[in-house]
């Protein structure tokens, strides 16, 4: 099983804690201890050596008594004496033993001694054995156990391990919800991302945390409300292109299709050469308006992807530009074209600003009727300048004008295919009034012909660096 990052943050923290604290105590305990044999070795030689004066001088004035004393007695009391006080001692000479009783284990390390003191263990205890001579004559034999030095080390063992444990037990116990409470915000965190990760949009990570947490909670948000907001942009592109390709295949289908006829028909008929002459005439049409479309559609993404370069531009020479250029088109239609232009700038793309005006008028006059009337008019005042576009055609409806900068919306889509139109203009010269800071409006009514409103500011409002969609 994997375990959480507070879980082995518990484990690691308590574990370390817990082999110092031991580490720490325990050691305390084996130097205190070992201190205290220290200490009771040196009072032991000490106190040998004090036996061993005293011994002689009590040997001396015994012997000093005068005939029948026996130094066996006064061996004796010694032995007596200091038994009481957990001494053990042995008086020998020549190996032969006078007084006292050692055992063989504590008589071997007497002999190995050879007059120096000796600590060691007995069964688990332990002890100082030393030997010394007195009188020049007698060995004595010098024992003592720590048994009480060392049962107080070992009750004082049994206590640190019952503190310990009961400490690690509080310790763990108090680690595990310390760290479990620290740790939930995070927890959630990785709850969420675990979520988003599924596909789950909204999930948002609790900001009320203490401290770091809530801070990384508040940057998280912020992430993935920025992702939100991208996700929720690419899937709206994303919409809007496949709506595009749709839209595409739709509207070319009809000039392939016709194509195609006409070419089958020229290939199992037996035409004359005017109807040759009358397909291939419609052929031709039908191609141009194919490359109508790419060029719509090419201009559209040139639009979106190039900076714009912005200069001065006079509207009324432009206007006039573009009604020499569409007067052919008016004539073939049987429409007047007028300019009535006031002199009249602005700031912006020449050649974005000729193919939006192209793109108005050339839909003003297939909006009309032949006999109808186009005009294209400017002026300019302390606000900005306005460009007027206006056909006394056929009109829109208020929902017609609602949809009518749409990618391929059509108001009258059989006229539309009948003049070769993509449904594409309006789009494009919304998004080139977009560009330049301007704004669209169109007036209209069924029966009463529509007239475009295009309003540029005064000053441009982009910095030309930065011009970019």
């Amino acid at each position: 099983m994997k375990l959480k990052f507070w879980q082995k943050t518990f484990l690691l923290t308590l574990v370390i804690f817990l082999v110092c604290l031991n580490a720490g105590v325990f050691s305390l305990a084996v130097y205190t201890h070992s201190r205290d044999l220290n200490a009771e070795c040196a009072n032991c030689r000490a106190e040998l050596n004090y036996l061993v004066q005293a011994f002689n001088r009590d040997y001396d004035d015994l012997m000093a008594a005068g005939e029948g004393a026996d130094p066996v007695l006064l061996m004796d009391s010694y032995c007596s004496f200091y038994a009481k006080r957990g001494v053990l001692l042995e008086f020998s000479e020549g190996g032969t033993i006078l007084s006292g009783a050692f055992s063989e284990a504590h008589r071997e390390i007497a002999e190995e001694t050879e007059g120096f003191g000796q600590f060691g263990k007995q069964k688990d205890r332990f002890f100082f054995i030393s030997t010394s001579v007195c009188d020049h004559t007698y060995t004595l034999v010098y024992g003592r156990s720590f048994a009480e030095t060392d049962n107080a080390f070992r009750s004082l063992m049994t206590a640190f391990t019952v503190i310990s444990l009961t400490l690690s037990a509080v310790l763990a116990t108090a680690l595990f919800f310390i760290l479990k409470r620290v740790s939930a915000p995070l927890e959630h965190l990785q709850q969420a991302t675990e979520r988003i990760a599924a596909g789950e949009s909204g999930v948002r990570a609790d900001e009320k945390a203490p401290g770091e947490f809530g801070q990384l909670g508040k940057s998280f948000n912020e992430m993935v409300g920025k992702l939100d907001a991208q996700m929720e942009e690419l899937k709206q592109n994303a919409v809007q292109k496949q709506r595009l390709v749709d839209d595409l295949a739709h509207e070319i289908r009809t000039p392939l299709t016709v194509i195609y006829g006409y070419a089958e028909y020229l290939r199992r008929a037996g035409t004359n050469e005017e109807e040759k002459i009358n397909c291939a005439i419609s052929v031709m049409h039908e191609a141009k308006r194919l490359r109508q479309i790419s060029e719509k559609l090419l201009d559209d993404a040139v639009l979106r992807e190039n900076a714009l370069h912005a200069e001065p531009v006079d509207l009324d020479a432009l206007l006039r530009e573009t009604g020499r250029s569409l007067l052919p088109i008016a004539c073939e239609k049987a429409v007047q074209l007028s300019v009535e232009a006031e002199p009249a700038s602005c700031y912006g793309d020449r050649i974005l600003l000729d193919m939006l005006f192209y793109n108005l008028a050339e839909n003003a006059v297939k909006a009309c009727e032949p006999g109808g009337h186009v005009v294209l008019s400017c002026r300019s005042d302390e606000t900005g300048s306005l460009v007027r576009v206006s056909d006394d055609g056929k009109g829109m409806t208020e929902e017609q004008m609602k949809h009518v900068t749409e990618p391929f919306y059509r108001t009258d889509a059989s006229r539309s295919r009948a003049s070769g139109g993509a449904g594409l203009g309006l789009s494009l010269c919304s998004r080139i009034i977009e560009k330049h800071g301007a704004k669209l409006r169109f007036d209209s009514a069924p029966g009463k012909g529509t007239t475009v409103f295009v309003t540029f500011p005064k000053d441009f409002p982009f910095d030309n660096s930065t011009m970019t969609t």
